[in-house]
């Protein structure tokens, strides 16, 4: 996976460069208790399968329960007010399968990213943060097993969140509550085979998007 080359690489790059004992005493580790809610309207799209077949599809969706995650970065303090670090986790959600109207399942979900940080000084002990976070979420989910494949399959996508927060230091420790928003891309990849008159190998393609409220308790260690 292309985005996986490019964490590796910033990876060497970032050991190689901070071999100094300066610049380790730079490096710190954060971890991120989050709460995400989905906000906004839902839309739909129309797919124009064949002249006289159209499918209607989820172009804006909405998560129907909160997500809940823990997610860990690995950042380095360019100055004393940015600094630039990567770090992934693992998010969870409770929502409805897509092959049985009436049954729920865990939806898993594994986000990647690099961040960006600019903090400054409010006061002695508090400060203000402003993260920007780019990357790819994974997701991998297969349902309507049957003899030739999965009718319904869903993969990850683009990965874009603001956040802006106030921190408070104690000691070595830094808590953070921040606020902020996320936008979420999944990709999906359905057969045609449970309609009449359509084989498994008639299939269709298309986005859907999540905007999301994400609320997060973080820990600078």
């Amino acid at each position: 996976m292309k985005f996986n080359y490019i964490i590796f690489t910033f990876l060497f790059l970032f050991i190689t460069n901070t071999s100094k004992a300066q610049d380790l005493n730079k490096i710190f580790l954060e971890a991120e208790a989050v709460t995400k809610y989905s906000v906004g309207e839902t839309k739909r799209d129309v797919i124009y399968y064949e002249p006289s077949f159209t499918i209607d599809v989820p172009q804006i969706s909405t998560h129907k329960n909160p997500i809940y995650g823990l997610n860990i970065s690995l950042n380095y303090q360019l100055n004393s007010n940015f600094s630039a670090g990567f770090g992934s986790g693992l998010n969870f959600v409770f929502e409805q399968r897509p092959d049985f109207a009436n049954e729920y399942h865990t939806k898993i979900m594994a986000p990647f990213f690099a961040r960006f940080r600019y903090q400054t000084d409010l006061s002695t002990n508090l400060i203000f943060i402003s993260d920007i976070n780019a990357g790819y979420q994974y997701v991998d989910f297969k349902h309507g097993n049957t003899e030739n494949g999965f009718l319904f399959q869903e993969s990850g996508g683009l990965l874009l969140n603001l956040d802006l927060g106030l921190g408070l230091k104690i000691a070595k420790f830094t808590p953070l509550l921040k606020a902020g928003y996320e936008l979420n891309q999944s990709n999906h990849e359905n057969s045609l085979g449970w309609i009449a008159g359509y084989n498994y190998e008639d299939k269709i393609e298309y986005r859907t998007y999540y905007h999301l409220l994400k609320l997060s308790l973080s820990l600078r260690l």
